[in-house]
């Protein structure tokens, strides 16, 4: 049996200086922060915040099977449910499924289906449904000619999306220009941005539009920018480094700071009070923010009723009674959050129901959304990363445990693809084995190894079996571009079969055992490396660019389980872990290591 290279002592210089680089990266953050890092921190974003929408007197709430439902106001068929009927508990919108996002402008939606298509109802002034006319739809309609959409914002005149290349496009009404096609022409179905391309995240706000870039950038268009009104998109000067906007005229910068747009004053302003925000959100004169803690923050007036009875605060305070928060949304004189438990709770105005608490009676302090539930059914037995989707960054993977597997796309968004299931249940694994530059799926079952290749559509290699019981796991340990199955004994023995060798088997013990075995190129040389965790979250690295000499342990501060992929693409791969309520933290190294996340992937 072969044994691979042990090490030696005349590597321990890479062994300091990685040791000096994972030590180091706080006081070195601030110099270096990836476009790519902050394009993972959007996306993730974006794709949790867009199950929560509200419009002027309705809502919207997107539940793990791809379901919409709704409730408020109805009287242009807001709802979707094929009435005008004022609803005070949510409702199924009729005849739409497999859907990924909505968004709610004043008397209308929008919903994004998994196959990009947008479909929107209610009341179509300006042509805002994007089907071709001004009747309002009290069932959902398809907006005609787009396709590939991966994001949507509706305002209370006009509607946007965002499509897979990064253009924007927009439909309805444009008397201050807000749709950047360069006129003032209502449009009644989509027509694109001129000059806007890249753009990861939009927000269509009442007669103005605004997008951020994936290069940090902010644009806008339409009336207050500037002051006379621009057709077509122009930069917002003096901000960088944003990762999502508000129709308020707030940006959400990489460092978890929120600002004021500044479009009137040409000056950008910091929210005092306000750090480690990952989402903000808007609604008619108040604002939003929601940090990594879990914690909801308000600022601006919610009018209650028309008895002038208001919540008001001119700076930021934490929303009692809302804590364990992963999304938000706003609507008019309105807000709602999701809790980690999967329960909707919700304040403000409820004049015709749009609380969902089966009332009238305004909300001073949260109530619970009546008989609905977004949480997910089954939870993640086995998480993975792998790149499925061949753009060069490690997509996230879960899968419970009857087997059943959900993929987060980097090149869509993160947007959820699947259930799937390979028809047996078993350890799952992950990797490049075909070398085609797609990741292939893979289940072990009692020893013997199936995988499913991409390269060849999804044909089934196996069983294979090589005689060693324990974890499995798959990399690239030889560096010929192909995976390599490994297993990873009681005893913390490795045992490699490597393909480039016509899958002859090499083992070594590194001395660490009773772990989670995983492997990724850490060292960025081509070649996996493989990696102990242990149950308090300590790893431990054994680089082959260093001869295999052991880094570690080190203690990013979360426990669960431990996955590694290259999710910021820039080549090494990045140490991340899903806590015991399915919360994702990244630490990438593009980035030096700082922390990334939490981040919500639950399975459906």
């Amino acid at each position: 049996m072969k044994k691979m290279k042990l090490p030696t002592a005349g590597s321990s210089r890479i062994s300091i200086r990685m040791r000096f680089i994972l030590r180091s990266h706080v006081n070195l953050w601030r110099r270096r922060i990836t476009l790519l890092s902050i394009f993972i921190c959007a996306s993730f974003v974006s794709a949790l915040a867009a199950q929560l929408a509200g419009g002027g007197y309705h809502s919207l709430a997107v539940k793990e099977d791809g379901t919409v439902w709704a409730w408020g106001f109805n009287h242009a068929g807001e709802l979707g449910d094929g009435t005008t009927e004022e609803r005070h508990t949510p409702v199924q919108v009729s005849g739409l499924t497999d859907v990924i996002s909505v968004s709610a402008g004043a008397y209308h939606s929008l919903a994004v289906k998994r196959d990009g298509t947008v479909w929107a109802w209610g009341n179509n002034s300006f042509g805002k449904l994007g089907d071709g006319t001004t009747e309002n739809r009290y069932t959902p309609v398809q907006v005609v000619g787009l396709s590939e959409a991966i994001a949507i914002s509706a305002s209370s005149s006009h509607s946007m999306a965002v499509k897979e290349d990064g253009t924007v496009w927009a439909w309805g009404d444009n008397r201050d220009g807000q749709l950047g096609d360069g006129t003032t022409e209502t449009r009644y179905t989509p027509v694109q941005v001129v000059g806007l391309s890249e753009a990861i995240a939009i927000s269509a706000a009442n007669s103005r539009s605004l997008a951020v870039k994936e290069d940090g950038t902010v644009w806008a268009w339409g009336c207050s920018y500037p002051e006379e009104g621009h057709r077509t998109p122009v930069q917002v000067i003096g901000l960088t480094n944003i990762i999502t906007i508000s129709a308020s005229e707030l940006a959400l910068k990489r460092n978890g700071t929120v600002w004021g747009l500044g479009l009137w004053t040409n000056t950008p302003e910091q929210v005092s009070g306000l750090s480690g925000v990952i989402d903000i959100k808007s609604g008619w004169g108040y604002s939003l923010a929601l940090t990594s803690y879990g914690t909801v923050w308000f600022w601006g007036e919610i009018e209650l009723d028309l008895s002038y009875h208001y919540i008001r605060s001119i700076i930021p305070i934490p929303v009692n009674d809302l804590s364990g928060i992963k999304a938000i949304g706003c609507g008019y004189n309105h807000l709602f959050a999701l809790k980690n438990d999967g329960t909707v709770w919700t304040l403000g105005n409820n004049v015709v129901g749009q609380l969902g608490d089966g009332t009238t009676t305004k909300r001073a302090y949260p109530v619970q959304v009546q008989g609905f539930s977004l949480a997910a059914s089954s939870v993640a037995n086995y998480v993975l990363a792998a790149d499925f989707d061949d753009d060069g960054r490690a997509d996230p993977i879960a899968v419970d445990n009857t087997g059943q597997w959900c993929v987060w796309y980097s090149h869509q968004s993160y947007t959820r693809d699947g259930p799937y299931s390979l028809g047996m249940s078993g350890q799952p694994v992950a990797g490049d084995v075909d070398g085609d530059g797609q990741a292939d799926m893979g289940m072990v079952q009692n020893d013997q190894w199936y995988i499913w290749l991409s390269g060849q559509s999804n044909a089934l290699s196996g069983p294979h079996a090589f005689g060693v019981s324990g974890t499995p796991v798959l990399g690239d340990f030889d560096g010929d571009g192909k995976a390599d199955p490994a297993v990873v004994d009681s005893a913390g023995i490795w045992f490699v079969w490597l393909s480039a060798s016509g899958y002859s088997e090499v083992s070594a013990n590194f001395g660490v055992s009773g772990g989670t075995p995983v492997a990724g190129d850490f060292d960025g040389d081509g070649k996996a490396d493989p990696v102990m965790v242990d149950a308090s979250g300590n790893w431990y690295f054994w680089l082959s660019g260093s001869y295999y000499i052991q880094n570690g342990p080190y203690n990013f501060g979360v426990a669960g389980k431990p996955i590694a992929g290259d999710f910021d693409g820039d080549g090494k791969a990045d140490p991340a872990m899903m806590d015991s309520t399915g919360n994702w933290y990244i630490w990438p190294s593009g980035s030096f290591y700082i922390p990334d996340g939490p981040y919500y992937l639950v399975l459906p």
